[in-house]
């Protein structure tokens, strides 16, 4: 922000804070300072809004902000198991789960296969990302054979390229029969 926004923010707001007590002192009864506050209110308003948006964001060429402040990043790593034909997310041993991960930023991801306390690993395994579709990654995982029945979750997580440790992504739950 220039400096010279700063100084005409911080006069407005006094102006603005001197027909409040204008309004105050006079119970309310005087038009004029009524009128007064509201314009200086609605000066403050849009002057804070413009600042704002001229402010957010990575200038492109010395011109308009390329984001504006109140924009959504883009989603990153959102995890699913695919459906199954009927319906439910009740699993065999044999059953392959699909993975699809949406908008990967990972470069490699880790798995597990645990039970719903996370204190029995079931089955684990890691998958490198090749970076070629960058709207989806796509892995299956082999169910084993095992005692284990009941709720069960795949935790998964990812390294990104900057990280020297896997971060938690997602624990999805599924039930095995």
């Amino acid at each position: 922000m220039r400096i010279k926004y700063l100084f005409i923010y911080i006069g407005i707001g006094a102006a603005f804070l001197a027909a409040s007590l204008w309004v105050f002192l006079s119970g309310g009864k005087n038009a004029r300072a009524i009128r007064a506050k509201y314009k200086l209110g609605g000066a403050l308003l849009t002057t804070w809004a413009l600042l704002s948006a001229a402010t957010c964001g990575p200038r492109i060429g010395g011109g308009h902000p390329e984001v504006l402040c109140y924009d959504m990043p883009c989603p990153v790593n959102e995890v699913s198991i695919a459906d199954r034909k009927d319906g439910d997310n009740n699993f065999s041993a044999g059953d392959v789960l699909s993975v699809e991960i949406n908008y990967p930023r990972c470069d490699s991801y880790q798995w597990q296969i645990t039970d719903v306390e996370r204190k029995t690993v079931l089955q684990e395994g890691s998958i490198q990302y090749t970076g070629e579709d960058y709207g989806t990654f796509q892995f299956e995982i082999t169910l084993k054979t095992g005692t284990f029945k009941g709720p069960a979750l795949l935790v998964i997580s990812g390294t990104y390229p900057e990280a020297e440790a896997p971060e938690a992504i997602t624990a999805l739950g599924f039930t095995l029969q």
